[in-house]
């Protein structure tokens, strides 16, 4: 009896009411007006500027590790000239 009373609660919770109720507004509540593409950035960026943050962010992401090492090993006074 509980094990088919468990079997029921799961068969129901499987494939809630509100999953379908939520697929089927989606696109009436989106106001879908065309189909277009929604960019997330309107208009183009230039070579110079993508090649400038790409350099950016490679160069920071190796020299802070490499940085934030030596300064941590100066500081603890390695290498030690004996």
């Amino acid at each position: 009896m509980l094990g088919h009373l468990a079997k029921q609660t799961a068969t129901k919770l499987s494939a809630p009411a509100g999953t379908r109720a939520i697929s089927r507004s989606a696109a009436r509540m989106a106001g879908d007006h065309g189909h277009h593409q929604h960019y997330v950035w309107e208009g183009d960026f230039s070579k110079g500027w993508v090649k400038g943050l790409s350099l950016f962010v490679v160069v920071g992401g190796v020299g802070v590790p490499v940085f934030l090492l030596k300064y941590q090993n100066w500081k603890n006074g390695f290498p030690r000239e004996e």
